[in-house]
């Protein structure tokens, strides 16, 4: 992304950290745990990370933690039953601490990503444009998310891309797949430069309907969103566009869960047996940077819990950085 509109995401952080009261709630959520929450880009009170603020008699004197966020990150990670890759890049200086960064999981609905990408680009080569229609299932073999997309809605291409990123709309997604081509998206990682990333889409047994197996590596969905960031994986008017779609995520019981509800923050969840990542870039002021956590733990809630404190002490040393 160009450094003006970085800084500019980061100056309405700012702005909005600077003026909002302190929230009572210290600890709470931006949604609950599996429900659709309010934008990323909400401008509600910041949300502290930890317990009950002290009485002013009694609050401690803080003491910074002198391990890096890798040793940290190595800590907590060690400890917690199932299996995560995860990668925290700093946009700035381009460093990392990363955790099982290449190995290979279950994309779920982060394949969604491609499908933008691949929207994108077909706009840049002129093929189709943001207005172009697309139509869904006439039935649906498949469960929608709350806030999805009918049977047989004509909708324009973007505000089909809206629903798939926002909400996860896997009719949305399908109706993309059907127009664009599924063969166009399998390439898609290849075409990017992704070695780890495979993905597979078969014919359903009803018109419309694909079957979809992605796998992929934290380090590659990354480097995805490094480029993206760049204004370098499609073009600068698609790129922000796409940008711009994934600051209206709507579910927020991850990445954004312990973070101010001021910074803005465009991420994409996934659920898939048992799997629940998240990944994105978080627009810290002065020091913006990117998470992906993909996530298999001991059951859903707990695995989107280590994603959420991944995002939690990645935030908490990156901001202790941009002051120092």
């Amino acid at each position: 992304m160009r450094l003006g509109r970085r800084a500019l995401l980061a100056s309405l952080a700012t702005l909005a950290i600077g003026c909002a009261r302190p929230n009572g709630n210290e600890t709470g959520d931006r949604a609950q745990s599996g429900q659709t929450g309010s934008s990323a880009t909400g401008s509600g009170s910041p949300r502290a990370i930890g317990a009950s603020t002290p009485t002013p008699e009694s609050r401690p004197t803080a003491t910074p933690d002198p391990r890096t966020l890798q040793d940290r990150l190595d800590a907590y990670l060690g400890y917690q039953p199932g299996a995560f890759g995860v990668v925290v890049h700093d946009v700035r200086t381009s460093y990392e601490a990363t955790h099982l960064d290449r190995d290979r999981f279950p994309l779920g609905s982060l394949y969604k990503l491609f499908v933008m990408y691949e929207a994108g680009r077909m706009t840049r080569l002129g093929r189709l444009s943001w207005d172009t229609i697309v139509t869904t299932p006439a039935e649906y073999l498949f469960g929608e998310p709350r806030g999805g997309v009918p049977p047989n809605t004509r909708l324009a291409l973007i505000d089909a891309l809206a629903a798939m990123i926002g909400v996860s709309s896997n009719a949305a997604a399908l109706a993309l797949i059907e127009r664009i081509g599924a063969s166009t998206i399998e390439e898609s990682p290849r075409r990017i430069g992704l070695d780890d990333t495979a993905i597979d889409i078969a014919a359903g047994t009803a018109p419309g309907h694909f079957e979809i197996d992605a796998r992929g590596s934290a380090r590659d969905i990354t480097t995805f969103l490094i480029k993206l960031d760049r204004e370098e994986l499609v073009g600068p008017d698609q790129d922000r566009r796409m940008v711009d779609l994934m600051l209206d995520q709507k579910i927020g019981d991850r990445l954004p869960r312990y973070l101010p509800d001021a910074i803005p923050i465009a991420h994409k969840t996934a659920d898939i047996d048992g799997y629940t990542h998240d990944a994105g870039l978080v627009y810290l002021p002065g020091r913006p940077f990117i998470v992906t956590a993909l996530a298999y733990g001991d059951n859903p809630t707990d695995g989107k819990n280590v994603v959420a404190e991944v995002s939690r002490l990645a935030f908490e040393v990156l901001s202790a950085r941009r002051k120092s």
